[in-house]
């Protein structure tokens, strides 16, 4: 008996629907399961739900009813909106019902389900988007690691912060005690070692279970909401609450889609047993392995073939380029910019262009010495293919490898723009004009030290010691890692071996909650020993020192206060009364009020970024024609801010407050810059000794912990030698820098070096060695 499945429409009654199929030429209908006559005249409860089926056709099963059964079926689809029954007689006159459908929808909850497209697979189309996270995979909650500070501890220890003390509080104790022994734990076992069930309770309650509590002489009963309902409960209260408890929260996992980004059906589809997340999650070493070792059937791999074939060749790219530990959900603000590029390098490889100009800058960045190699093939391929690459580059490696090489120089500013040498790599090794060739043939080197600082690990004084225990972050498998205070210690490894998650996650992160209150979630460690003999933590890095004309190196670094001062105290200035405020470029009176002080003006390009074009009325001074009449050995204060560093330092070479931070300035390299030069257009490398020669000019105390992660990006090899120079003069103070390089010439000058490796991603996080260079 084949069924079609029908509901009323509307308002229509039960009666009415019956009549209306009897005039559609059907006689039969099944009512919840029993079958009866359109001419009866079925009544049924209208306040009832019932389950009502068309009976289509009934037949026999024949070879000579196929016709038959085939036109009947496709009535009964039409009728059933996609769905039709076929119940089969039994031996005892009960029978079972096959459900058919053209819907994709289960059987037993009649949940359906779009066709799904590639669309449906992205998590930057609507179509397939988490719609909890809109794509993102995160979204603003409570972090596990803030909750559970110290995961190796048991709850009476302290592994969570409840605010008190247990035993001071008998409620509070009585409470987190039934709670344990409802969740079948213990108070005295580590919180690593609870199973996932009551880990996942603890944080996120058990549910409308009520448990008993027994404090002091009395007994109450309660139901435990979990730390992440409360937090956000209470965070939506009020903006006060929400700021309290604003250290426990960060980006975390969505809750709906669990970092998969994806909606939910398009997330449980599988290829060879892996879902889409499962692919993203693994590291482009193991994608290329899962996607070329994959066993498939003869139909899958017609179906497949090409696409496994650009698959695999797209994943080859990427490693070959040395970003093998990489995984494909990765966001793209968190790659570095030598990793962005060597992504699109891959790219152009794949693309099999020709006869193209490609313009790399820098493209080793953050590449670890043994993957140059990798590289170098994969530009090499990109040449061989019919293209032409310029790159902007210092590596060793690469100058050595190149077809021909361009050294500009001598100097750097307005000592360079010329090209001092040009040809093979061994022709520059014979121009004496040429800086670069100088490094490349030996002639000048940068040197081992002949007196290097003692480390005695063997002797962990406390104090001498900055130890990190337990530390977990990302691949970091659980490891202590000791740096020594009052050292150049520089932290190694191949790319994507844990030492970002080591240093700026872990390290730096901890120590800048504890020491100066910042309000950040570290990377997951057990604890740190030793803090207490730092007073300061600095992260130099190479973000911009300012992103508005009126930020410059003489701002930044404090100069320009005592060079206003000075102009004050000159006698033009006393006679007409000016004083420091005067000569700021950020305040009414001395500036030009046309440019409000930028020497520039900003015009807005609608759909096109802005544009900065001279100001007609004070020529880029940046001040009013009566301050610019006060001058300092003929140069206005418009003059001294367009100087260069090197000329400024012999301007005031009498002034000890002055000179002393210029000299810091040439010191690290930059008396090439004007004093005045706006920090936009200051490179990476450029603001981070910037931020170096300002913290040399403040007063030390020897206890200040300075971080640098790959500080020789855009460095020269006569450019390192002055920064090395700076690092060491840090340390000589009393300080510690630590370090992340993989450049070796910045490795053979440390004091102590600890390798992390010894590969990329799962394959790495462990401590290779930590020893002196030799």
């Amino acid at each position: 008996m084949l069924l079609a499945p029908i509901e009323r429409n509307g308002t229509e009654t039960y009666a009415q629907l019956f009549e209306r199929q009897k005039a559609n030429g059907f006689v039969r209908v099944r009512i919840d399961g029993q079958v009866h006559s359109l001419g009866d005249g079925v009544d049924l409860d209208h306040r009832r739900r019932h389950t009502v089926e068309l009976v289509v056709d009934r037949w026999t099963i024949r070879a000579n009813q196929r016709g038959r059964i085939a036109d009947s079926t496709e009535q009964a689809l039409s009728i059933g909106a996609g769905v039709c029954l076929v119940e089969v007689p039994g031996k005892d006159d009960s029978g079972r019902d096959l459900r058919f459908s053209q819907r994709r929808s289960c059987n037993r909850c009649g949940t359906s389900y779009d066709d799904l497209t590639p669309h449906h697979f992205s998590f930057n189309s609507r179509m397939g988007w988490c719609t909890s996270c809109e794509g993102l995979g995160t979204q603003r909650g409570a972090s596990v690691d803030a909750i559970v500070e110290h995961p190796s501890r048991a709850l009476q220890d302290g592994a969570i912060d409840w605010g008190s003390d247990l035993n001071a509080q008998p409620m509070l104790g009585a409470t987190i005690e039934a709670l344990v022994d409802h969740l079948g734990e213990s108070m005295a076992k580590p919180w690593y070692r609870w199973s996932e069930t009551a880990q996942r309770a603890m944080l996120h309650g058990c549910g409308d279970a009520w448990i008993a509590a027994d404090a002091a002489a009395y007994g109450f009963r309660f139901q435990w909401k979990g730390f992440y309902p409360a937090i956000d409960e209470v965070s939506r209260a009020s903006w006060q609450h929400r700021q309290r408890l604003e250290h426990l929260t960060t980006e975390v996992d969505c809750q709906a889609c669990g970092g998969g980004r994806l909606r939910p059906d398009a997330a449980v589809v599988r290829f060879a047993a892996r879902t889409l997340s499962d692919v993203c999650r693994m590291c482009l070493a193991d994608a290329l392995k899962f996607f070329s070792t994959v066993k498939l059937d003869r139909w899958s791999r017609r179906v497949s073939g090409e696409l496994l074939h650009e698959i695999t060749s797209r994943l080859r790219f990427l490693v070959d380029v040395g970003l093998d530990y990489i995984t494909l959900h990765r966001s793209s603000p968190t790659l570095s910019g030598g990793e962005s590029q060597r992504i699109r390098l891959a790219s152009q490889i794949g693309s099999g262009l020709t006869g193209v100009l490609y313009v790399l800058d820098e493209p080793t960045i953050g590449l670890h010495p043994r993957d140059n190699r990798r590289l170098i093939a994969a530009l090499n391929r990109l040449r061989d293919l019919g293209n032409t690459l310029l790159i902007v580059e210092h590596d060793r490696d690469v100058l050595e490898n190149a077809d021909y090489l361009l050294d500009c120089g001598p100097g750097s500013g307005d000592d360079g723009g010329r090209i001092t040498a040009r040809g093979t790599p061994r022709a520059l090794h014979k121009r004496r004009a040429s800086l670069t060739g100088a490094y490349l043939s030996g002639r000048k080197a940068i040197a081992v030290p002949t007196n290097r600082r003692a480390v005695q690990p063997g002797r962990k004084k406390h104090g001498a010691w900055l130890t990190v225990l337990g530390a977990t972050e990302n691949n970091l498998a659980n490891i202590d890692v000791a740096f020594p205070l009052g050292r150049f210690t520089v932290v190694t490894g191949v790319s994507g071996s844990g030492k970002s998650s080591l240093v700026s996650s872990v390290l730096h992160g901890a120590l800048v909650k504890r020491i100066h209150r910042a309000r950040v979630t570290p990377g997951r460690h057990e604890s740190i020993e030793g803090v207490e003999h730092i007073d300061k933590v600095i992260n130099v890095d190479q973000e911009p020192i300012g992103n508005s004309p009126t930020s410059n190196p003489a701002t930044y670094t404090g100069i320009f206060d005592h060079i206003r001062e000075l102009f004050a105290r000159l006698p033009e200035s006393r006679m007409r009364g000016y004083n420091a405020k005067r000569f700021s470029f950020n305040r009414r009176g001395g500036r030009c009020e046309s440019c409000e002080g930028n020497g520039q003006k900003c015009v807005q390009m609608h759909f096109l970024p802005d544009v900065w074009v001279e100001c007609e009325d004070c020529r880029g001074a940046r001040y009013n024609r009566e301050t610019l009449e006060v001058t300092f050995k003929g140069k206005s204060i418009s003059d001294v801010l367009n100087i260069r560093i090197a000329e400024a330092t012999r301007l005031f070479e009498n002034v000890p407050r002055i000179r002393r931070m210029l000299q810091t300035l040439l010191d690290v390299g930059l008396g090439y810059l004007h004093l005045g030069q706006a920090a936009p257009t200051l490179s990476g490398g450029e603001a981070q000794r910037v931020k170096l020669a300002a913290e040399l000019g403040k007063p030390s105390t020897g206890r200040t912990l300075y971080i640098l992660d790959e500080p020789t990006t855009g460095l020269h090899f006569d450019d390192l030698k002055k920064l090395l120079t700076v690092l060491h003069r840090l340390v000589d103070l009393g300080n510690t820098v630590i370090c992340i390089e993989h450049n070796l010439d910045v490795i053979k000058t440390a004091d102590w070096v600890i390798d992390l490796g010894p590969e990329a991603g799962d394959g790495g996080g462990e401590v290779v060695i930590a020893e002196t260079p030799e």
